[in-house]
């Protein structure tokens, strides 16, 4: 998780808006109705759901070349000469350490002294308002989530792949719509009482039918739930599900108990968690921590000393609201919180004169700005359709020079893509060398020229090679500051990014139904399983389907082919190497401008010992934490 705020569930990470019923779904207790439509903005769904979709529609409208004729370049399957060879510039290596904090890359090594029980851990968390304990709102901090709660099945902390967790096991039927999944023995609630399978069918009927639902959309393929009996647990499916058990099994798990008198009470369709009396009825959780109390505004938890794994070292755990970056540099210094994450590039000089260690920890972050390929705003509408503009730009890009300047290095530059995820990624497909005079020179022979004196290239209508970029207003700094390193690149070749910060209703009208922009930049955090086929589908160009969000109307038919097998293939082995098809010829093709893949910074005080990265939320681990002696 890089440092833009929470983990973005479905309805948070991106910008795009619902325009579809949703379909009548069963209710645990067998009724039916619609289910509250939420804000489309990560998935439309599963496979399933999407149904003709998966199928190029023939109402998908040919993109025509600059001149009006033909099939672009960017619409056939590219082939592997259509980019420069990539030989990617090395990203510098920083210092051993930046101030008093020593860097420290990946996994670092074991502690070799023992850990010392006991003491308080004190935590930032970035959100201000966290009464709401509904698990699937995802309206509090989610490390407050992390800490009481358990899911089935975790992201494995270094690949992001499923490992047992809740669940000691799970297996698929043979057509893969069936997933049974046998519960680890001798897990108990909070209170004592032993997690069930029913607590599992309740948790997972919940997050599908809550009103206000933030991860509803991974579980739009589950047809039923049955508990077979204490241990375990039988979901059908409507049809194969690539994300079932990366994105929905990964979902936190809550006591039945607890909450089925309260949430069975409205109608079906009206049901929530929201609202719940939380001040009589403590939240409940398998976690390594309990649910104490408020102090203020800090969430105060205890050692759950009877946690199924081994329990944690400290004996409280202490979450402080700090909403800014200040005020989380300014605790850190002054010894009143243990650690700082997320922590942007440009903040490590506000704490690195406390003593401690700065780990540096991969991240599933993405960045890049895709283009639109067909701008009716221009004179020329479709002259990115042109591969060869789109790769003499490329090249143009400084990379290892906003590597340095904006991420001090800790960003992995070279990296092409938006499949961040480790067990998804290529490392092979990486952007070009930068070569500025081969970027200017095909841009001439293309007929590019500065008419005017003014240093930009111009096409024969004397419109500038000045491309409109639009970006969200509340985007991550270091988006903006990339974008403003890309157009100093750029504008040595004579061409340029006109760089448009919007408010996100703005953001939103032109993203999505005005369409003139050049490119549209992103950044964002992704989930364990991959969720982007609507990124690069042709049937989810927003153009002709409101439910999609692919921005610029790209158009790859061995991308979509790739996309259509994916979305119905469970294996991950096999969804590694359609995403490998994806990446490589999104790349070839060059959809967008790709930014790299940033590291996520944690900065630790000396006494803290114990800290394990964790990719999917760096501060996950924290029963492994203990404070070292002073």
């Amino acid at each position: 998780m890089g440092p833009m705020g929470h983990r973005p569930t479905p309805d948070q990470q991106r910008d795009t808006t619902a325009a579809a019923d949703s379909p009548v779904i069963p209710s645990p207790d067998g009724d039916s109705a619609n289910a509250r439509v939420m804000n489309r903005r990560v998935v439309v769904g599963s496979a399933v759901s999407l149904g003709a979709a998966l199928a190029l529609p023939a109402t998908v409208p040919t993109t025509r070349a600059q001149d009006g004729t033909g099939t672009p370049a960017a619409s056939p399957a590219a082939s592997p000469a259509a980019s420069p060879v990539a030989t990617p510039v090395p990203t510098p290596e920083p210092p051993p350490a930046i101030g008093n904090l020593e860097i420290v890359r990946g996994q670092p090594e074991p502690d070799p002294e023992s850990p010392v029980p006991g003491g308080t851990l004190r935590l930032p968390i970035r959100t201000a308002d966290n009464a709401n304990y509904n698990p699937v709102a995802f309206e509090q901090d989610f490390q407050i989530l992390v800490s009481y709660l358990d899911p089935l099945v975790r992201p494995n902390p270094v690949t992001m792949l499923p490992e047992p967790w809740l669940a000691e096991r799970w297996e698929w039927n043979e057509d893969q719509t069936v997933i049974t999944y046998t519960l680890r023995p001798g897990v108990t609630w909070h209170d004592g009482s032993p997690l069930t399978a029913a607590d599992v069918r309740f948790s997972y009927f919940v997050a599908r039918d809550d009103v206000f639902s933030g991860v509803r959309n991974f579980f739009i393929s589950m047809d039923d739930v049955d508990d077979l009996d204490e241990r375990t647990v039988r979901v059908t499916l409507t049809a194969p599900d690539n994300t079932w058990l990366f994105n929905a099994s990964s979902q936190f798990i809550v006591q039945r108990a607890q909450y089925t008198d309260y949430w069975s009470e409205p109608d079906y369709g009206e049901r929530t968690l929201n609202g719940f009396d939380w001040a009589a009825s403590p939240p409940l959780g398998t976690g390594p921590w309990q649910v104490t109390g408020l102090e203020g505004d800090e969430i105060v938890l205890a050692r759950n000393a009877d946690y199924w794994q081994a329990p944690p070292q400290a004996e409280e755990l202490r979450l402080i609201p700090l909403p800014t970056a200040g005020e989380r540099a300014e605790a850190f210094a002054a010894g009143e919180i243990d650690l700082v994450w997320p922590l942007a590039a440009p903040d490590l000089d506000a704490v690195a004169e406390t003593t401690g260690r700065l780990h540096v920890a991969s991240a599933a972050s993405v960045m890049f700005a895709a283009f639109n390929f067909e701008n009716l705003s221009r004179v020329y509408p479709y002259f990115l359709t042109e591969l060869a503009v789109r790769e003499a730009l490329n090249v143009a890009i400084d990379r290892a020079g906003y590597a340095e300047d904006v991420f001090r290095s800790f960003i992995a530059h070279e990296r092409a893509g938006a499949v961040a995820q480790p067990w998804a990624n290529d490392p092979d497909v990486t952007n070009p060398r930068r070569n500025a005079r081969r970027g200017r020179q095909t841009l001439v022979d293309l007929g590019w020229i500065d008419y005017d004196g003014d240093g930009l290239l111009d096409d024969s209508s004397g419109g500038p090679l000045l491309l409109a970029t639009i970006v969200r207003d509340d985007a991550r700094p270091e988006l903006l500051a990339t974008l403003e390193a890309v157009d100093a690149s750029l504008r040595e070749i004579g061409a340029g990014l006109d760089i448009q910060v919007l408010d996100a209703e703005t953001f939103a009208a032109r993203s999505i139904r005005t369409l003139d922009f050049d490119l549209v930049a992103f950044a964002y955090d992704l989930f364990p399983g991959f969720t982007d086929f609507d990124l690069y589908g042709s049937a989810w160009d927003i153009r002709i389907n409101p439910q999609g969000w692919n921005p610029g109307g790209y158009r790859n038919l061995e991308v979509d082919q790739a996309i259509s097998t994916l979305l119905t293939t469970v294996d991950p082995d096999a969804q590694r190497d359609l995403l490998a098809t994806v990446q490589t010829v999104t790349n070839q093709d060059l959809f967008a401008f790709w930014f790299g893949f940033p590291d996520d910074l944690i900065a630790t005080r000396d006494g803290l010992r114990g800290f394990q990265p964790n990719i999917f939320w760096q501060t996950a681990d924290t029963r492994l934490l203990w404070l070292a002696p002073e």
